[in-house]
C-alpha cells in the first residue's frame, strides 16, 4: 500500500491480483529465479510526491506465475 500523494519511481506496473491494487517492481533473483531459503534480494525503492510531505508505504512480496 502505498500513500495516496505518492508516486513509486520506476514501477513496472500495477497488482491486480492481489487488493489493494498497488504499483510493483520486478526483482531479478539467482538465475533460477527462484528465492530460496538462506538466500536474499536487495531492493532500492524510489518515491516522488508532488507535495513534498510525508509518504507511508507497505511492501508486500508476491510470488508466483501472474503475481502481479
Amino acid at each position: 500500500m502505498l500513500s495516496s500523494n505518492a508516486i513509486l519511481f520506476g514501477a513496472a506496473g500495477t497488482t491486480t491480483c492481489a487488493t489493494p491494487a498497488s504499483p510493483y517492481v520486478s526483482v531479478n533473483v539467482e538465475t533460477d529465479n527462484v528465492l530460496s531459503p538462506g538466500e536474499s534480494a536487495t531492493v532500492v525503492l524510489e518515491f516522488t510526491t508532488p507535495t513534498n510531505a510525508g509518504i507511508v508505504y507497505t511492501t508486500r512480496v508476491l510470488t508466483g506465475p501472474n503475481a502481479h
